[in-house]
């Protein structure tokens, strides 16, 4: 059967503080139509393989392996699982894309082997393979605080019009934190401002706020002369407001309408690494 892992973006990205070896998050992230496709095929033979990769021990490095395991041995099932995927989240992106394929694998793979596991119990087991994860299990436009994954409903389900681009360079999101750590904030994101904002449609609230509204953009772009190079272009092919999502190197573009998002991915053509149309979902 086939099953669609969403990309994610941030809204906002805020950091409350630190707890033991994890920054403390408070966030509103929204999933949209850029998607990677896996293709999963249970079998009885308790095997799980993950066909794109030929070499085992990256195999039971990878999220998606890693999502499968932790639901069969926390199930205690004897089914395994053939997956293949199709990758068009760009990797280093800050979009969750390894993470929305575990979270895709996980409620795949719950009704594909009948293990009925509660959404609550799958939301800790999401928690265990990686931050995102229990995120991008739920998916939609949420407010996510802790490590990601208190999460709770905010912002209304109006769609927006993004174009998505990143250069070449991605980013390591544990040296975004570092430097992060090491600029301190200047700029905090007013969280309920920017929820309201978005559920009414107030483009002009958010482009006043949404630029400054991630405190790990002055961090990456001082790691990574992309993400100023494509937040440039995002603005110079008409977008209104321009940020970055997660820890980079992917920048978001905003537009009112669908055409003018399209005409913007397509003025993009040959000018950044990575680029294409994006609507929330």
């Amino acid at each position: 059967m086939r099953f669609y892992a969403h990309a994610k973006i941030n809204w906002t990205l805020e950091i409350t503080g630190v707890n033991g070896p994890w920054h403390v998050l408070d966030m509103i992230m929204d999933s949209v139509s850029l998607c990677d496709v896996l293709d999963i095929t249970p079998t009885d033979d308790g095997k799980i393989v993950v066909a794109n990769i030929a070499d085992v021990a990256n195999m039971r490095d990878n999220l998606v392996f890693r999502a499968a395991d932790a639901l069969q041995k926390h199930t205690g099932t004897n089914m395994g699982a053939v997956i293949s995927m199709e990758k068009n989240i760009p990797s280093g992106a800050g979009m969750a894309g390894g993470s929305s394929d575990a979270a895709a694998t996980l409620r795949a793979l719950n009704q594909l082997w009948n293990t009925n596991v509660p959404d609550e119990e799958m939301a800790e087991l999401a928690l265990s393979i990686g931050s995102d994860v229990p995120y991008c299990y739920f998916a939609g436009r949420k407010r996510a605080k802790g490590r990601g994954e208190i999460l709770s409903p905010c912002g209304g389900d109006r769609c927006y019009h993004l174009v998505l681009a990143m250069g070449e360079g991605n980013l390591p999101t544990g040296s975004v934190f570092k430097k992060c750590d090491e600029f301190g904030i200047a700029n905090h994101p007013d969280n309920d401002r920017i929820a309201k904002a978005l559920e009414a449609g107030d483009f002009a609230t958010l482009y006043m706020l949404l630029p400054t509204a991630n405190v790990m953009q002055p961090a990456a772009q001082e790691l990574c002369a992309d993400v100023n190079d494509t937040l440039a272009v995002l603005s110079c092919v008409g977008a209104k407001a321009v940020f970055m999502t997660g820890s980079g190197a992917a920048c978001v573009g905003l537009f009112e309408t669908e055409e003018d998002a399209k005409a913007a991915d397509e003025a993009l053509e040959g000018k950044v690494f990575w680029h294409t149309y994006a609507y929330t979902v």
